[in-house]
């Protein structure tokens, strides 16, 4: 296996926080304002980007169009709902 991928398979999280979160991803670290969130859906769509898994979101801010893939995403689609809705 190759050690590039160790990093991405250990280091894949979200710290959510009352108005952004941060994704963790391997080596990287973004920090996303959830008021910037402009689409966020789930998606299978094998071809779409190196999330760990099929199961994942897609993700629209204004700056960035990207996929996660997380161990309960319905949670954290829940969750970013409800902090968009109380912060608009």
């Amino acid at each position: 296996m190759n050690l590039v991928w160790i990093p991405v398979m250990v280091r894949n999280y979200i710290e959510l926080y009352d108005d952004y979160f941060v994704f963790y991803y391997g080596f990287s670290k973004e920090r996303f304002e959830i008021k910037d969130i402009l689409k966020l859906e789930k998606s299978k769509n094998p071809m779409a980007s190196s999330a760990n898994s099929l199961d994942r979101i897609h993700m629209t801010t204004k700056d960035k169009d990207f996929y996660i893939s997380l161990k309960d995403n319905d949670d954290f689609i829940k969750n970013i709902l409800l902090k968009k809705n109380v912060y608009q």
